[in-house]
């Protein structure tokens, strides 16, 4: 994208130059070479040597400067700033990884004219003994806004992210860098200010309805191909879920609020509001409805578990969490022996340890149905550290898998399309909804049954802040929850599969 606001930036840095130079003279400064001049060379900034015979009929070489540049100006010819627009297309290329194309340069070569014109003025004038200009100008351009580019904010936002989220799991960490690396690529290193836009949330809204699904695997890193390109070129792909394509508008939106908060930008955020409906995150999905959870029990009591080597058995006991806890899978799956705790409040809980939030990170009171089945008892026999054998992408392409011939005809269906429901709709993470309407039904609470499920405390997911609920109050509330299960099928099937003594 082109970013008027790196042009404004690009001359700011000239006039500092210049208006440096002008100050050694006026004042009798020492000129002392920093960074902006190591990058302009502006040492020779005003510092022409002419012949005399060109000087004829001026007082100084200043106004001689100026007759030319106001005649250059007259007929576009940046020809004479040709030396300083060079190095300014050469800073946006080496500090910000941008290329102008030939339009802005254009635009850059003729107010790199206008600037020099006024330096010479004020050049002359401070020759005749009047500062005022100076003066002036250097207030102006004291008063010009910061820049900050895109890649300085995500840069900035990753420290912070790295220190502060350190209870995080490493996927989580892995999403952010991949969701600003793509920000970055899409949008290329723009001005904060231009990516907090209206046209930048379109332009990044256009891209993502046209965002390969698996490009990474499909057409190799951004390396290999820019996205550009890819969109371009490419027609026969699938594209990416709204709910993907919410998390780099998220992500917008986050690094926004960073730089807001840093004071790296001063406007409101304008990402606020902009997720694609239709999002199948945290709602979409239709809960699991009572016939389903009735097939579902059957299934477990009755059907194979797994089908290749090793045996999973345990995988009855990641079911059978989701759907009496709610608990995201890769907290689940992400369980160890040392996770299993009985607290000085006599309630063996679940502690969570990572999370994809830090509210999902606490002590969540084991359901008095698990412990009846023997789940503390298949504890303590298990031989292992880790609870179960599966990470949380293959129990999820267990229980959710499809696939299909090129006509469309099911080949092979997970667990759930094979024995509970072959509605598109529902997947595994729809018993973690189920799970929020049973504990609304009990509670009447929305603000309880958000904290119950680990959510962000403030926003939409609770309409405002509470307090954490208290451990006891917490098991007081899975008490009240009245699953309609078949318990006697689930013992039957817990002593079949971990030879637990009648």
């Amino acid at each position: 994208m082109l970013d008027s606001r790196l042009i404004d930036h690009l001359i700011t840095i000239y006039l500092k130059a210049g208006i440096k130079n002008l100050e050694s003279t006026a004042y009798k400064r020492p000129f002392i070479v920093g960074e902006i001049e190591t990058m302009l060379d502006s040492d020779k900034l005003l510092n022409w040597n002419p012949s005399l015979d060109l000087l004829e009929g001026f007082s100084d070489f200043s106004s001689f400067r100026v007759e030319q540049l106001r005649e250059r100006i007259k007929a576009k010819d940046d020809d004479a700033v040709e030396f300083y627009t060079d190095q300014l297309i050469k800073v946006a290329k080496n500090k910000y990884d941008i290329k102008l194309d030939s339009k802005s340069k254009i635009e850059l070569g003729l107010r790199v004219l206008h600037c020099e014109k006024q330096l010479n003025e004020i050049n002359g004038a401070i020759n005749r003994g009047e500062l005022s200009g100076l003066e002036l100008l250097k207030e102006k351009v004291d008063r010009s806004k910061a820049y900050f580019d895109l890649k300085t904010v995500i840069d900035k936002y990753s420290e912070w992210f790295n220190v502060n989220k350190t209870t995080i799991k490493p996927g989580t960490r892995d999403d952010m860098v991949v969701e600003c690396a793509t920000l970055l690529e899409i949008f290329g290193n723009i001005s904060i200010d231009t990516f907090n836009t209206v046209d930048s949330i379109t332009f990044l809204k256009k891209t993502l309805l046209k965002f390969p699904k698996n490009r990474v695997q499909r057409y190799g890193s951004s390396k290999a191909r820019h996205i550009s390109e890819i969109i371009k070129s490419e027609s026969n792909y699938k594209n990416i879920a709204p709910k993907t394509a919410n998390e780099y508008i998220k992500r917008a939106k986050n690094l926004v609020d960073h730089a807001i908060k840093n004071e790296m930008h001063e406007k409101s955020n304008k990402w606020i509001d902009e997720l694609f409906k239709g999002d199948d995150s945290e709602g979409a999905k239709r809960q699991a409805y009572d016939d389903d959870i009735s097939r579902l029990i059957n299934a477990l009591c009755t059907q194979d578990l797994w089908k290749y080597n090793p045996p999973k058995p345990e995988r009855f006991w990641i079911i059978l969490i989701a759907l009496f806890h709610g608990l995201r899978l890769s907290n689940i799956t992400g369980l160890n022996k040392c996770d299993i705790i009985l607290t000085n409040l006599d309630i063996w809980v679940f502690r969570v340890r990572f999370g994809k939030t830090q509210n999902t990170i606490k002590d969540y009171p084991i359901h008095d149905c698990l412990i009846l089945l023997g789940f503390l008892e298949w504890i303590e026999k298990l031989d292992r550290s880790y609870l179960f054998q599966d990470s949380s992408d293959q129990i999820s392409k267990w229980w959710n898998r499809i696939n299909r011939d090129r006509e469309g005809n099911v080949l092979y269906g997970g667990f759930e399309y094979s024995h509970i429901t072959t509605d598109p709709s529902k997947c595994l993470y729809s018993l973690r909804h189920h799970y929020a309407g049973e504990v609304y039904d009990a509670t009447q609470d929305y603000k309880g049954t958000a904290e119950a499920l680990g959510h962000s405390m403030t926003g939409k997911v609770t309409n405002g802040y509470i307090g954490k609920i208290r451990l006891k109050a917490h098991k007081e509330l899975i008490d009240k929850l009245q699953f309609t299960v078949d318990l006697n099928g689930l013992e039957a099937r817990a002593k079949e599969l971990f030879n637990f003594n009648a």
